[in-house]
């Protein structure tokens, strides 16, 4: 009797102990699920500056991004002036006259730094801490790490100029937040020498084919102004630009209401909000200058040049903006067309050596540029001279496969590159999204969200898409190449492009 009662007994503790188990294995899942949730939120402060985070788990580590990012670009130039926003995002990372941190002391003409040399603060390292850190921590050796690592940088668009700081540990983002806000408050618009873009005009530039073929397609794609400006200007106008010049720049569109704080990776929002009101709180108030609303324009133009050793080529649509909500799952067919493998399209449609001497990547890519009336889809090519009217009928064939015979086995692939690529954890990649969503839209996309209406695409739909954008629109056309090269006209390629598929 009493061996039956402890093995009742055995069997009992067992049970409870099954029961605790599976409770806590239950409770392990439920943080496991927590942890990997991706969260997205925007505010906006009491100055008018708004702020917009996606949380989550980062890749390699408790890291973060923090960008801020203002609502100017090379189309709230002129002619005379064209450059200067990309000036100007130079002259804010030469450093700060309030801490007397020099962040870049050494660029050259091309932007790049001389030398590797350690950052030299004006004050003592002490004093600076104290000024820029919400903690008081001696933040010179974040500094230096961001000198010798390039974590700090800019990047200046058509439309946005960012400035970025990459936390190796999220415990650095106030760290981070006091850094930009103290070159964004504080700007050393003195001296001029060694914020230029570029040392020379487009044509001595290296890569001056593709460089070339962009800002011909600008020109051509956009009426006159705001967006055919290229964002490095020329040399007339980036050597007429003085420092007076951009200091009434950054006084008329660096304002509250123009800017974005975003920040990705391991963040809290709340935080983020608490350190930016206080940070910023300094910062001009005001809105931005608006721009004359930008018109497409249709047109193609072939210019030849005897330098030309190959064939450089674009074919431009227009599509629709993310901008408005009835254009969300048009966008997105517009990211599936982008990242879509070109190793996925028929063997016969690929470019060979004989055609093209260029690295098979860059024989033929894609060249999106969204913007908040529009998105430009733009395909670029490279081909030998002699052999432009075959590449130039692949990039066409490409096109039409798109529209008439994507299957749904690519159209997978095309979902699994939109997925590991646009909806990437990549902290570079997910602070891009979020501040193209807040430019543009005024909100956040979740990434769920922006997965889900993916996901809901069908083939038939895709196919439509493509058809409509890419096939039945307008386009624009830029070539240049050798004097007797032979670039299809313009009722050539519309031809090409709208014949009917059962004429193939």
């Amino acid at each position: 009797m009493l061996l039956v009662l402890v093995q009742g007994l055995c069997l009992l503790l067992s049970c409870l102990l099954l029961v605790q188990c599976s409770r806590c294995s239950a409770k392990l899942v439920r943080d496991t699920t927590k942890c990997s949730e991706r969260v997205s939120r925007h505010s906006r402060l009491s100055s008018g500056i708004r702020v917009a985070t996606d949380s989550y788990k980062a890749e390699g580590g408790n890291k973060a991004k923090i960008t801020v990012s203002v609502g100017v670009g090379s189309r709230h130039e002129t002619d005379d002036i064209n450059g200067i926003a990309h000036f100007t995002e130079h002259m804010l990372l030469k450093g700060s006259r309030a801490s007397g941190l020099v962040f870049f002391p050494c660029h050259s003409r091309n932007g790049r730094r001389k030398n590797r040399a350690p950052l030299v603060p004006d004050r003592t390292v002490d004093g600076v801490a104290r000024r820029l850190s919400p903690t008081g921590r001696d933040m010179y050796e974040t500094f230096r790490l961001c000198f010798e690592f390039s974590l700090l940088n800019g990047a200046t668009t058509k439309e946005i100029t960012r400035f970025k700081m990459e936390c190796e540990k999220k415990e650095d983002v106030g760290t981070a937040l006091a850094t930009l806000s103290d070159l964004m408050i504080n700007p050393d618009i003195s001296d001029i020498n060694g914020a230029s873009s570029h040392s020379g005009p487009i044509s001595n530039i290296h890569g001056a084919g593709f460089l070339q073929i962009s800002a011909e397609a600008q020109k051509l794609a956009f009426h006159p102004n705001p967006l055919s400006l290229f964002v490095e200007g020329q040399l007339y106008s980036n050597f007429s630009v003085m420092a007076s010049d951009i200091r009434h720049f950054y006084a008329k569109h660096y304002k509250a209401k123009n800017t974005v704080i975003t920040a990705v990776g391991e963040v809290d929002h709340d935080e983020i909000v608490r350190l930016a009101e206080e940070l910023f709180k300094d910062y001009p108030q005001g809105d931005g200058v608006s721009v004359p609303v930008s018109v497409w324009r249709h047109d193609s133009r072939v210019c030849f040049t005897q330098e030309a050793r190959e064939v450089f080529g674009m074919l431009a649509v227009q599509a629709p903006s993310r901008a408005l909500p009835k254009n969300a799952t048009i966008a997105i067919v517009v990211r599936l067309i982008e990242w879509f493998p070109e190793s996925a399209y028929p063997a016969h449609l690929t470019v060979t050596e004989d055609e093209s001497n260029t690295v098979e990547s860059a024989q033929m890519w894609w060249s999106i540029q969204a913007f908040k009336e529009y998105t430009m889809i733009g395909r670029m090519f490279v081909a030998k001279p002699g052999r432009e009217v075959i590449v130039i009928a692949k990039l066409i064939a490409k096109w039409r496969y798109l529209a008439y015979d994507m299957t749904e086995e690519n159209l997978k692939l095309a979902k699994d590159g939109f997925h590991k690529v646009y909806l990437s954890k990549d902290l570079d990649r997910a602070s891009i999204r979020l501040v193209m969503d807040m430019m543009h839209c005024g909100r956040v996309f979740a990434v769920e969200e922006d997965r889900a209406r993916c996901e809901a695409i069908t083939l038939p739909q895709f196919r439509s898409a493509c058809k409509r954008l890419l096939l039945d629109g307008d386009f624009t056309f830029v070539a240049f190449g050798p004097p007797d090269s032979a670039i299809p006209t313009r009722d050539e390629m519309k031809e090409a492009l709208r014949r009917p598929k059962d004429e193939e």
